[in-house]
């Protein structure tokens, strides 16, 4: 499944190949906190009043998202098992982890902006980390303008399922973030190394 193996296996027959291990870690954990989210049910009060829970700190959720995104970039880039001697490939990781990432966020706060009526920050900061889990499996073997269209394509992905979510009264509460975006954008991002946009 890595890059780096040389040995191919069946699902790299096939063309999949996750770059810096998001099967693992937002598939998993994504179908993790789903599992858990619909075993311990929803919050007292969260479907029964019309506004739901509201998020406590949004600046605090914006400083959790900077910090979370300038890991990222250690991350992804860090997959390459080098640095100084293959800073192309070093590159192109951190140029289609930047595209993804913004404009997944550009387009969830479009998103937000004609579905709900007004600019929302919090759902744009859940955009940019939708945009970074879309991209993660194929930063490395896409190209530029495929890191924007998986950006945005995460962005759609996210607020379907978020919007299913709530229609089956399954209670995510970080606020759209961990099943939604780990489970839904790390299976869109399984299907899109299949596919090799």
């Amino acid at each position: 499944m890595s890059p780096f193996n040389p040995d191919v296996d069946f699902i790299s027959g096939l063309g999949y190949a996750d770059y810096a291990g998001s099967g693992v870690v937002h598939l998993v954990g994504g179908s993790l906190a789903l599992v858990g989210a619909v075993c311990v049910g929803p919050r007292i009060g969260r479907f029964e009043d019309k506004a739901g829970i509201q998020p406590h700190s949004v600046s605090l959720q914006f400083v959790g998202l900077l910090l979370l995104w300038t890991g990222w970039f250690g991350f992804n880039a860090g997959s390459t098992l080098c640095m100084f001697q293959c800073y192309e490939s070093v590159g192109i990781v951190l140029v289609n982890t930047i595209l993804s990432s913004n404009s997944a966020g550009i387009t969830e706060l479009i998103l937000s902006r004609v579905l709900v009526g007004k600019l929302n920050l919090s759902l744009m900061m859940n955009g940019v980390l939708a945009g970074l889990v879309g991209i993660t499996a194929g930063c490395a073997m896409v190209e530029p303008w495929a890191a924007i269209i998986i950006g945005i394509i995460s962005a759609f992905v996210m607020t379907g399922t978020s919007r299913l979510l709530v229609k089956l009264r399954i209670d995510d509460p970080v606020v759209r973030s961990v099943e939604n975006i780990n489970y839904v954008s790390g299976r869109f991002s399984k299907l899109k190394c299949f596919s090799s946009f």
